[in-house]
């Protein structure tokens, strides 16, 4: 095993995860991840703790115990990219030698602006939320980015307002804010009242669509594949991928098992037929996207004190294929170390699941499962078949296999940067 690490290929893959790591604006959305973790596992927990009773008809959805739990969920992982753009506001400001608050305020600020609308109204009586959760990662990324980037050109250039050195710290970094918060607000509302004003859709929601559109077309075996693989990377660049294919492949995947549970009332199991848009759901089978199970497995034997405690964190929730803790935490964004073996699953998996369709061996989805499962349940309650849940298992075990030399290759990494670290602190 070691001779692989040594191979000319693991070698120039630790060398671009080096370098990519290096740079300062992927340096500030990693940490930006990785500070996420904390809102990230009090949602999982709160998803777990309402989807688990609700399930087995312990607690209705009606309840106030419910609503109250969730609510919980609501202002964690729907509000995800909020907190994520105000963490990556600081950490790329800061990264620069700018006002770290400075950075985040107006970072977030501008977030809003371009992810919500309702605000133009005088009442303000609703806002759109749509995006303020995962889906709208990647807008977060580059409303933050653009906008601290504004605001080092303005520092830069000495384009800011100066206060007099007798007035309070806090009060002149308010001002010295006001001209770049100017400038990246015209910029960000003009490109938000612009492309709502010629196609009369959000900024975001045009994004999404022209992503979007094609990907419902792509519904057979191959295209099932072209999916995962675009899913897999747009979710290394920060891009929630998943949700983003789910737009698109959803009616079709609902109409598929509608169809399956018509035929199954018809003549039973012998009438179901299997839909290669199915295949969708190994993208995500054994652990969440990208299948990371694994991941976190091999990580609870990591000498990284991060993927240790990362994986210690986020083995629960990957059993109930909750993927966000290990992705984030990490992490697997703008990781190439990481990302191969995430797409690699993502294929891999659909492969095994593809095989055990036209063998007869699974059997084809005729109930709708529509919420987080343990690993293997939710394939044995859409069916009511063992077979499906074997296979799940199988895939757990094959890409737990495969993300072992990454793992090795980035534990290493990061074991070899921790002890750096603290030798030059101490």
């Amino acid at each position: 095993m070691s001779n692989i690490f040594e191979s000319k290929f693991f070698k120039k893959l630790e060398k671009a995860g080096e370098k990519i790591g290096s740079n300062l604006a992927v340096n500030a959305i990693q940490g930006a991840l990785m500070g996420s973790m904390g809102i990230i596992m009090v949602g999982a927990f709160f998803q777990l703790l309402v989807v688990i009773p609700s399930n087995f008809g312990w607690l209705s959805q009606e309840s106030n115990i419910y609503v109250s739990l969730y609510g919980v969920y609501n202002l964690t992982m729907n509000l995800l990219s909020v907190w994520f753009v105000f963490q990556l506001g600081y950490n790329y400001a800061r990264s620069l030698k700018l006002k770290p608050m400075t950075g985040a305020l107006i970072s977030t600020l501008n977030f809003l602006i371009v992810t919500t609308t309702g605000y133009r109204t005088l009442a303000m009586e609703s806002l759109t939320t749509g995006f303020l959760g995962g889906t709208g990662l990647f807008i977060a990324i580059l409303v933050g980015l653009s906008t601290v980037g504004i605001y080092n050109f303005t520092v830069k250039k000495n384009v800011i307002i100066k206060m007099p050195d007798v007035v309070p710290p806090f009060l002149s970094e308010s001002f010295s804010s006001i001209i770049p918060l100017v400038l990246s607000v015209s910029l960000w509302l003009g490109i938000s009242v612009g492309v709502q004003s010629m196609t009369n859709v959000t900024f975001p929601e045009l994004f999404i669509g022209l992503i979007s559109m094609p990907l419902s077309y792509l519904t057979g075996f191959g295209g099932m594949l072209v999916l995962g693989i675009l899913g897999g990377l747009l979710w290394g660049f920060g891009i929630h991928g998943t949700m983003m294919i789910y737009v698109a492949i959803m009616p079709v995947m609902l109409e598929a098992v509608a169809s399956n549970a018509a035929a199954y009332q018809a003549g039973g199991v012998d009438a179901l037929v299997y839909y290669p848009v199915l295949l969708f759901t190994y993208v995500q089978v054994a652990g969440g996207t990208g299948n990371t199970i694994g991941a976190a497995i091999w990580g609870l034997k990591a000498k990284s004190e991060q993927i240790n405690a990362v994986a210690k964190a986020g083995i629960i929730p990957g059993i109930f294929n909750i993927n966000e803790p290990i992705t984030f935490g990490y992490p697997v964004m703008y990781n190439p170390i990481m990302v191969i073996p995430y797409i690699l699953n993502i294929v891999v998996a659909m492969v095994i699941g593809h095989l055990a369709y036209i063998s007869g061996w699974n059997i084809p989805g005729y109930i709708n499962v529509g919420s987080v499962m343990p690993i293997g349940l939710g394939e044995f309650l859409g069916t009511l078949s063992y077979r499906n849940t074997v296979t799940t298992l199988v895939i757990v075990v094959v890409t737990t296999l495969i993300w072992y030399p990454f793992m090795k290759l980035y534990d290493k990494q990061l074991y070899e940067k921790e002890q750096k670290e603290k030798l030059e602190n101490n």
